[in-house]
């Protein structure tokens, strides 16, 4: 009775693991900024993440004046001279444009600032990607609040048992669902940007590939005693010989010198574009505080590393085996 609702969980994360971990290889797999250690193309690089064609997209709804994404496809080092022009010139240019066209007339412009310009056609699939984590993580959170309000009608005899489930809930549930909630913000953060965005999907895509794996060992760790994937075979070679390697290529070898490597080396005119393009500073918050989250992922990955090689529940079953 106790094993089967975390077996319930289990079953239900490897599976929406599995899907998402499947549709994003199929969809952004061939993609230029997906690298080849997770699975892309061998031209792909994580440096046309940060095309500065992308980034920035300042336009005139009626062509009149905007910013030509000549620069093309890359690192978009070549256009740098081209996304320093000054933001508050073009919206002051345009706001005397819309003033001397007499309120829309056919001379009048309309000045259009997008952070989202789709310069490789990838942002289709990025959206329904990044909605469908989000989705994953709000479903997480509504069902939390939903247990402790259910605890709260029905988990006792009466007023004192019920206050009791509701306390031991909101006790298990504080951590995941602040970890939830975080995870959500990111991801909200990470999508505001073309840039962050595509190097956010790889850096997501290859957490999701690591926790497949980690499911499926919660799957055999609770799984039926009468199920074969109970067995002491079963449970020894998922864990080491799927779990914990996937675990250290994808949290401490992918992680850090693939996205974090990116992020921190690889932004740099992308920093400086969006410093110019919002207010003074935006670029530096931006910088330090997903460096930050990546700097805090690694060391937690660390000590999550310990944790599961030393696992207690596989250690017990084995030794009880």
């Amino acid at each position: 009775l106790v094993s089967a609702p975390r077996f319930a969980t289990a079953i239900f994360r490897l599976t929406f693991c599995l899907f998402s971990c499947s549709w994003t290889y199929i969809a952004l797999s061939n993609a230029d900024f997906w690298p080849v250690w997770v699975g892309g193309a061998i031209t792909g690089h994580t440096k046309n993440c940060w095309d500065l064609s992308g980034s920035l997209d300042l336009r005139n709804t009626a062509g009149v004046v905007g910013r030509s994404s000549s620069s093309g496809t890359g690192s978009g080092i070549g256009s740098d001279s081209i996304i320093v022009k000054p933001i508050n010139d073009a919206i002051m240019n345009s706001s005397q444009s819309r003033g001397s066209g007499g309120g829309g007339g056919g001379g009048s412009s309309s000045f259009l600032l997008t952070l989202d310009s789709d310069f490789d056609h990838q942002n289709t699939a990025l959206r329904y990607f990044f909605l469908m984590q989000a989705s994953y993580q709000v479903h997480s959170l509504f069902f939390q609040l939903i247990s402790v309000g259910l605890l709260s009608m029905y988990g006792g005899k009466d007023g004192k048992e019920r206050l009791h489930s509701v306390k031991e809930a909101i006790k298990s549930y504080t951590r995941p669902f602040t970890t939830h909630l975080i995870y959500l913000i990111i991801i909200m953060g990470l999508f505001v940007f073309s840039g962050l965005r595509r190097l956010g999907s790889i850096g997501i895509f290859t957490l999701e590939v690591s926790s497949t794996f980690l499911q499926l060992l919660q799957v055999c760790i609770n799984a039926p005693e009468s199920s074969w994937l109970n067995k002491q075979t079963v449970l020894c070679k998922v864990h080491r010989l799927l779990v914990v390697p996937t675990f250290i290529y994808c949290r401490l070898i992918v992680l850090p010198l693939v996205v974090h490597y990116s992020l921190a080396l690889e932004s740099q005119n992308w920093i400086q574009q969006m410093e110019h393009a919002l207010v003074p500073g935006a670029g530096a918050i931006i910088y330090f505080f997903f460096n930050g989250v990546l700097l805090a992922t690694w060391f937690l990955n660390l000590i999550y590393l310990r944790r599961l090689v030393y696992h207690p529940k596989v250690g017990h079953r084995l030794q009880s085996n």
